[in-house]
């Protein structure tokens, strides 16, 4: 008891703007001084934080400090939360009551908490509860202290956060996808997290309000790609399938499309295949898919070719206006048919190339 009474009294005056002097037992160092260095920090609470895990009643007089410190001393705090955090786990009563009763201020000390007690565990269904509460009952702008339950909210919840989700830093939303993708997987449950495929297209649906927020959306699907042990040819095939699917395609869809051949070149025949689908679909009335498309054909030739030979004339041609350095390799491209594979291009189109073969 007496080793808490100290702990409690030094945790307190880490609400001072200064360390207050204080001498050492043998009353030769001072301890203390002008301002908070993160060694004195340290020898202020360092003994609360080894009574902790001993006694979790103390959890909530480290909130109240915590919300009452400056900058400086909390990011201290938050460093050194490891090991008694740890401790406590994520079935202790007083961790639960104190986030029913969350003080102002340590929004962001018990983030760090929840981040710490589901690192390497997923969290358990009372966690994810009590944490939703207090996430929706405040009405808390910053969607952080979602992510340590994650893995443990609704597909169609994970969903809807999704939009302030991505437009954390990049290594945050590298954390978020990990552990929508990542983490479950122990124990062989997907329920409450969504799949690679899902996650894909759900960044595709996502309704980009500005210009801002498309960046953040054309970013978390480039992270995606970067994950190539996960978003995987088959993977990637599913997703383009069901987005050529919806009505009407999604405007990101070319973009993607292109950067899978970057990421993943055996893809190519797969994407060969998409842009047929979409002349089928007539993708030029749609303008960015059309620009979109018209870049994957310069990317993919000479392998696109043939597939550039199935548009109309008319689009054929402003597919060459687009893209010039089309012209050339495609006329060449069209030399190398014999009679009888030359027989099987449209009249009209055949026409146009040797027009443009002219030209060149």
């Amino acid at each position: 008891m007496v080793r808490q009474k100290f702990a409690l009294e030094y945790l307190e005056l880490l609400k001072e703007d200064h360390p207050p002097i204080l001498m050492t037992e043998d009353m030769d160092t001072e301890i203390g001084g002008e301002i908070w260095s993160e060694e004195t920090i340290r020898l202020y609470f360092g003994l609360y934080m080894a009574l902790l895990p001993l006694n979790h009643e103390l959890i909530h007089q480290l909130a109240i400090v915590y919300g009452q410190a400056t900058n400086d001393i909390k990011k201290c705090i938050l460093r050194y939360l490891q090991q008694p955090v740890s401790s406590i786990g994520m079935h202790s009563k007083e961790l639960y009551a104190l986030l029913e009763n969350c003080p102002p201020g340590a929004e962001t000390l018990i983030t760090r908490m929840l981040h710490i007690l589901t690192e390497k565990t997923p969290p358990i269904p009372e966690l994810v509860i009590k944490v939703k509460d207090l996430y929706y009952s405040r009405k808390m702008s910053d969607v952080r202290f979602l992510i340590p339950v994650l893995n443990g909210l609704e597909k169609q919840e994970i969903i809807q956060a999704l939009p302030q989700l991505i437009q954390l830093s990049v290594n945050v939303v590298k954390e978020v996808f990990h552990r929508l993708l990542n983490m479950g997987q122990e124990r062989g449950k997907t329920q409450g997290r969504l799949r690679p495929s899902e996650l894909m297209i759900s960044l595709h649906t996502l309704e980009a309000k500005d210009e801002k927020q498309i960046k953040a959306i054309i970013q978390a699907i480039y992270l995606c790609f970067r994950e190539t042990d996960i978003f995987t040819h088959d993977v990637l095939a599913g997703v383009f399938q069901q987005l050529l699917d919806m009505t009407p395609i999604p405007t990101l869809f070319m973009r993607t499309v292109i950067q899978s051949t970057l990421f993943c070149p055996n893809i190519v025949p797969f994407v060969l295949g998409i842009l047929s689908k979409l002349i089928a679909k007539q993708v030029w009335k749609q303008n960015k898919l059309w620009q979109g498309f018209v870049k994957c054909c310069q990317i993919t030739k000479p392998q696109s070719f043939p597939t550039m030979l199935q548009l109309p004339p008319r689009q054929l041609e402003n597919a060459l206006e687009i893209c010039p350095e089309l012209r050339e390799p495609l006329a060449d491209h069209v030399k190398q048919y014999n009679p009888m594979q030359r027989a099987r291009i449209p009249r009209p189109v055949l026409q146009l190339i040797e027009k443009t073969d002219n030209q060149i």
